[in-house]
């Protein structure tokens, strides 16, 4: 292996051994979670309230996340112990989920079943005698019944987050259904889009069950999160609602493009447009941002073929805005390290674009990850996505996400969660 894989694997395996080392099980031993620092907001107390507590069951901050990135490192390392470990992480996620509902959506990737679903799957995949089927079966009855439910469009809670979830699940055998339900939640998102001309968009609070009515830029609760989910239902069925809505949703935000920022407007606070400039608040992260829309963008070219020459401009701007971000933030000691808004996440940008695009930026990623684990990786001390700080172990706000992006880094085949689990070559139908 070369030098720096076997650096980044090591640091990874570092992690993982933390996380089984500091899980907690219940008498059975067979359900196990894990405390970390988060925000807790009460109005009686500061508004971040630096506490310690119990995990949800979620994929973005709860036990099922951490079950995934333990489950990746099991098949890179074969250790049984992770494999072990994400097993009862998994179970306990299914548990509390099956005793006290979250209120999440079961169509929701990173707050309910579906992403628990995915998790498991990855594990029976990875490690043999997971016996995780009876909460595999329990998972997909609550995901079929999702459209009932209350839900939302986005890509954190709702249907964006979903649809290439669904259309990979339903390659397996006895998910095919799966497929129906991904081209639900797509002709959903098609009703639900405002449209003036060629341009569409969603308000925030149909996408992100917010108060606000604004349309929403950005890729966890905006436009091109939703345009790329209907790009990657376009690829699997060939319905031209899939596309239209898809362009429409990138022209929208490409409208709110300001070349001199070199970045997209963030549409949840005040902005105009003077003389064909759009002036306003601009982010830097994968949630909100043009990193994030990045992302959106390099697969849409993969995708689109037609106006792949204009995706890709835009996936140029983005990748920008993440490597000088990730320049910046890599001289802040201290600074968030994570998949979310911290630096695990724009790297990870840097990442897909150098392995669909431009080698060259795989190599900044990759330096970057070796500043980080040069700088944290002998402590464990590495900082968290938590608003309030501290220590947490999750998978988009703690080091479950940081160890998942080293092994994306030693290993291209590991599913990037950041894009949806997309990938080129499993999206054509």
């Amino acid at each position: 292996m070369d030098g720096y894989r076997a650096e980044l694997l090591e640091a990874a395996a570092a992690i993982g051994r933390t996380l089984c080392r500091d899980a907690w099980y219940d008498r059975t031993g067979r359900h196990c979670n894990w405390m970390g620092r988060q925000d807790i907001q009460d109005g009686l107390l500061a508004r971040y309230s630096v506490r310690a507590a119990a995990l949800g069951p979620e994929l973005y901050g709860g036990s099922a996340g951490i079950a995934l990135f333990l489950t990746e490192l099991h098949r890179a390392t074969g250790d049984p112990a992770f494999a072990a470990t994400a097993r009862a992480a998994l179970r306990r996620s299914v548990r509390y989920m099956q005793r006290s509902p979250t209120g999440a959506s079961p169509l929701s990737f990173f707050a309910g079943h579906l992403g628990l679903l995915w998790a498991a799957c990855r594990l029976t995949d990875a490690a043999a005698g997971a016996d995780l089927a009876d909460e595999m079966g329990w998972l997909a009855a609550c995901v079929l019944d999702g459209m009932a439910t209350a839900h939302t469009l986005d890509v954190i809670s709702g249907n964006a987050g979903a649809i290439p979830v669904l259309l990979a699940l339903s390659r397996r055998p006895g998910y095919k259904a799966f497929a129906d339900l991904a081209v639900a939640c797509g002709e959903e998102l098609c009703r639900e889009a405002s449209w003036s001309g060629e341009m569409c968009w969603w308000d925030s609070g149909r996408l992100s069950g917010t108060r606000d009515a604004r349309p929403a830029t950005g890729f966890s609760h905006g436009a091109s999160g939703c345009g790329l989910a209907l790009m990657a239902l376009h690829a699997a069925t060939g319905d031209g609602r899939f596309l239209r809505t898809a362009r429409g949703a990138f022209a929208f935000e490409d409208s709110l493009y300001s070349p001199a920022a070199g970045n997209w407007v963030d549409t949840r606070f005040p902005y105009r447009a003077e003389e064909g400039e759009v002036q306003g608040t601009f982010q830097r992260g994968w949630c909100h941002g043009g990193p994030g829309i990045a992302i959106a963008r390099m697969l849409a070219a993969l995708l689109d073929p037609e106006m792949a020459a204009q995706h890709r401009r835009m996936a140029e701007a983005g990748v920008r805005v993440a490597g000088a971000a990730l320049s910046e933030r890599l001289t802040q000691t201290g600074y968030d390290a994570t998949l979310c808004h911290g630096i695990a996440g724009l790297s990870e940008v840097l990442l897909m674009y150098g392995d669909w695009f431009d080698g060259s930026c795989r190599q900044r990623a990759v330096d970057a990850a070796l500043a980080l684990v040069r700088r944290y990786g002998a402590s464990g001390g590495w900082p968290s996505g938590v608003n309030a700080g501290g220590p947490n172990p999750s998978l988009m706000i703690g080091t479950a996400g940081i160890g998942y992006h080293l092994l994306r880094l030693c290993d291209p085949t590991v599913p990037p969660v950041l894009a949806l689990m997309l990938t080129p070559g499993r999206l054509s139908r």
